[in-house]
């Protein structure tokens, strides 16, 4: 099997993935940053920032969708702002 590429930077890359001993790995790129539910548990965003986030969020589903990839599970624990990127999604 090989990592399908989404040329959309609201995804990590996938480097690698196969299985060892039986138990199936994903090798991704590391992002540092702040996940979603760590940002909320404050008290949320302002209407306008939760708007352009799920905009975001929406445009990296569908080109990661158009490409073949499918995230399953897409989730607050699972979008992290960094410091240099858009929200992105981890596997």
């Amino acid at each position: 099997m090989r990592p399908r590429r989404s040329t959309t930077r609201t995804f990590l890359a996938v480097h690698d993935l196969g299985v060892h001993d039986g138990a199936p790995f994903i090798v991704m790129e590391l992002l540092e940053g702040v996940t979603l539910r760590d940002r909320v548990s404050g008290g949320g965003l302002p209407l306008r920032r939760a708007v352009e986030y799920a905009q975001q969020i929406a445009r990296g589903l569908a080109a990661a969708h158009e490409k073949g990839i499918v995230h399953r599970d897409p989730k607050p624990e699972n979008v992290r702002r960094s410091t240099t990127w858009p929200p992105t999604a981890a596997s």
